[in-house]
């Protein structure tokens, strides 16, 4: 008990509780700055929904739809570099412009269904909705039928206003290379933590300061990654934000063990 009470008071410990909090803040803050960069879809005006299914092949199979506000929401299935939910933001007026190019086209006005049997094409998917307006039309893609290469360039649009190529190819939304990066990152607190504390009384100061950096760098790298990428993975059962930030939480909590049970003693030694 007394070791306990020991641990409990020593000041690198009561630094290292401060940080729990300062965590959970900056994940409500980072909830909110998620919320603001990217506001509930707009269903009133415009809704814009690609599918593309898999085929024999590695086709990517993914869905992208397009709202009047410019949100732009992105389900990877297969064979693309993102797999689960992403969204972003282009320009509404893009958007807007794109639904102007369909009304012209009268896509609203017909209804396209492909009745023939390919078994080693993907299809394609199109769910339209431009104010009271909808129509949907499906087809078989990369098949050069020459009565749907109006719909083959219309979902050319639609990759291009949705910016999809980020996240189908070797583009910078990579959530395998992401998780890694938040992965190393969380568990690099505990890794310093054997190597400083065997320096003697100085380890609480510097596993403290260490632990502020990679939280104010992390939450930093994150707000950042909002901006320049655009994008934030959505996927409830795969939520890697959070789990990298749980790693640093664990990590910040080991570090701070570690050197409470070993500065008495080592201080101890370091001060004879």
């Amino acid at each position: 008990m007394k070791k306990i009470k020991e641990a409990i008071s020593h000041p690198s410990s009561r630094i290292g509780w401060l940080l729990i909090p300062a965590i959970v803040l900056c994940c409500v803050v980072h909830d909110y700055w998620m919320i603001w960069r990217f506001p509930a879809p707009d269903k009133s005006s415009i809704e814009i929904r690609m599918t593309r299914t898999m085929c024999f092949g590695r086709c990517p199979a993914y869905n992208a739809t397009l709202y009047g506000n410019g949100l732009v929401v992105f389900e990877g299935l297969s064979y693309v570099a993102a797999i689960g939910l992403w969204k972003t933001r282009v320009d509404p007026v893009r958007v807007q412009e794109l639904a102007g190019r369909i009304e012209r086209a009268g896509f609203l006005d017909r209804r396209y269904e492909d009745t023939r049997t390919v078994f080693d094409s993907p299809e394609a998917v199109l769910s339209i909705q431009i104010g009271t307006r909808e129509t949907t039309a499906r087809h078989y893609a990369g098949t050069d039928y020459p009565a749907f290469q109006p719909l083959e360039d219309l979902e050319a649009d639609i990759d291009n206003v949705a910016e999809t190529e980020q996240w189908i190819g070797n583009g910078r939304a990579n959530r395998a290379g992401y998780s890694a990066f938040l992965g190393i990152l969380g568990a690099l607190p505990l890794v310093v933590a054997v190597l400083i504390t065997k320096g003697g009384r100085n380890a609480g100061r510097g596993l403290v300061g260490l632990a502020l950096g990679l939280l104010a760098g992390g939450t930093l790298w994150l707000i950042l990654r909002t901006l320049v990428v655009g994008s934030y993975y959505l996927d409830p059962l795969l939520l890697w934000d959070p789990v990298g930030i749980l790693l640093y939480l664990v990590g910040v909590f080991i570090c701070v063990r570690i050197t409470v049970r070993a500065s008495p003693e080592r201080v101890g030694a370091g001060m004879a």
